[in-house]
């Protein structure tokens, strides 16, 4: 699996980056969003027990890559698996459509960790933002951490769109939503405190985005380990389960099709 997970990654970044032309363009792209996130930041003042809204809002944006990514690479197969026999051949194959799913999914994690990395090289070139060696194993630490929990509500969702053959724009929409409320681009204190506490609960980018900012600035260690390796080992559990309940919801899907003639 491993394998050709490395091999989809190779052709995700060779489809991404086709030559050093495209590295040098992704660069360039970070460094016009980062000027206008810095020319943003000094237009009003901010909360100094924040730090700067530059700082927060890059943070913000850089927590929620990998996530979106994962989500996505669940997402895009199914949504697009018109072809019954292509799935079909999946399944029925040593392979197994779980395993097809995962290795989709993180394909394209090497991409954004790419970005990342040229995300705080430029910071530190350009910006002179205090960047320590700690905190940016933290944060990536972060992202390892809450990588089976995206992709098991990429599961879930995928599952969703499998039962009802339907709701894509929908849940784009939710996600949308999901984002914008994760404290990405804005704190949430300014929310009213009965939708702080739903976004807390119920919003899962905004416990990466805030553990993302604050291992960033403290030390890994003082942070505290339990809780991450906790969310990692149940949502690995869950992402097994419910990748299970996938491939059953296609076969019954397939041969709804099949008994119906279409």
């Amino acid at each position: 699996m491993f394998s050709l997970m490395l091999l989809f990654s190779k052709h995700d970044y060779r489809t991404r980056y086709s030559s050093w032309l495209g590295i040098m363009g992704e660069g360039l792209a970070i460094v016009i969003e980062l000027m206008i996130y810095w020319y943003t930041s000094k237009a009003f003042s901010f909360d100094p027990k924040i730090g700067s809204y530059f700082e927060f809002v890059v943070m913000g944006e850089l927590a929620l890559l990998i996530p979106t990514r994962l989500i996505e690479g669940v997402l895009d197969p199914i949504r697009n698996s018109r072809n019954s026999d292509f799935i079909e051949s999946i399944i029925l194959s040593k392979f197994g459509l779980g395993r097809f799913l995962f290795t989709n999914a993180f394909s394209g994690v090497f991409r954004e960790l790419i970005r990342i990395v040229l995300y705080f090289v430029i910071l530190l070139c350009f910006f002179q933002v205090n960047i320590s060696t700690s905190g940016v194993i933290g944060f990536l630490m972060i992202q390892i951490f809450y990588m089976p929990m995206f992709l098991l509500m990429g599961l879930v969702l995928g599952s969703i769109l499998i039962f009802f053959g339907r709701g894509y724009g929908a849940m784009n929409k939710v996600l949308l939503l999901f984002v914008v409320l994760s404290g990405a681009y804005f704190p949430q204190t300014v929310l009213p405190e009965t939708l702080q506490v739903l976004v807390s609960k119920f919003v899962p980018y905004s416990a990466i985005v805030s553990n993302s900012r604050m291992v960033f600035k403290e030390s890994w260690l003082e942070a505290g380990t339990w809780p991450f390796i906790l969310v990692f080992v149940l949502s690995t559990l869950g992402c097994i389960i419910v990748s299970k309940m996938i491939q059953n919801l296609f076969l019954m899907q397939i041969k709804n099709d099949r008994k119906f003639g279409f």
